[in-house]
């Protein structure tokens, strides 16, 4: 099995750096000090100074210079019932009184009537 090569215990891939040391200096990236103007020219004061996050069109009735007012957010009520809700709950609200009283009412003459059925 030996064929008289390398040693086992040797291994020489990485034994010796990539490059020698005295010239990586060279490679190392530097950025040259004028690269902003490189990339953006002379409008790069301008695309600074402009007010990128600053909506075109305002919603009516928050001016910006308006004041504030000190209390909590007060919403207008409608009072118009577009499906008829408020009046199907009314109602059920009335026929379910209705049906407590009809219980009420039956139960009472109901007790009285099958204590004497069951004598």
């Amino acid at each position: 099995l030996d064929s008289g090569g390398i040693d086992d215990e040797t291994y020489s891939a990485y034994d010796k750096p990539w490059r020698a040391q005295d010239n990586i200096q060279q490679h190392i990236y530097r950025p040259s000090k004028n690269l902003d103007k490189d990339l953006y020219g002379d409008d790069l004061d301008r695309i600074i100074s402009t007010n990128r996050f600053v909506p075109d069109k305002g919603f009516g009735g928050a001016e910006p210079g308006a004041a504030r007012n000190a209390g909590p957010v007060e919403f207008e009520k409608e009072e118009e019932d577009i499906f008829g809700l408020g009046q199907l709950l009314q109602s059920a609200k009335e026929s379910g009184k209705e049906l407590k009283k009809r219980t009420a009412d039956s139960g009472a003459d109901e007790g009285s009537s099958s204590s004497k059925k069951r004598r």
